[in-house]
């Protein structure tokens, strides 16, 4: 899918007279999709992947969390 949606961006930029409509039948692309990367809206997919922690910040902070917990201290 990520190359059908980079072929038909690149396309729809070679080819702005053309619709995305007409575009995204052409690659098998939603319209939806090669609107947001046109509009330069990002995938939740995305996004999510650059917001997760680390391996060990995700460790120090469960170490955090739980030093919280048996003290009873509500988060």
């Amino acid at each position: 899918m990520a190359g059908l949606k980079s072929s038909a961006l690149n396309h729809h930029s070679t080819h702005p007279n053309q619709s995305i409509k007409s575009v995204t039948r052409e690659f098998s692309v939603p319209s939806s999709t090669l609107h947001n990367c046109i509009s330069g809206k990002h995938s939740s997919n995305t996004d999510s992947q650059h917001g997760k922690l680390s391996k060990v910040q995700e460790a120090e902070l469960v170490v955090e969390i739980n030093a919280y917990a048996k003290q009873g201290t509500n988060l």
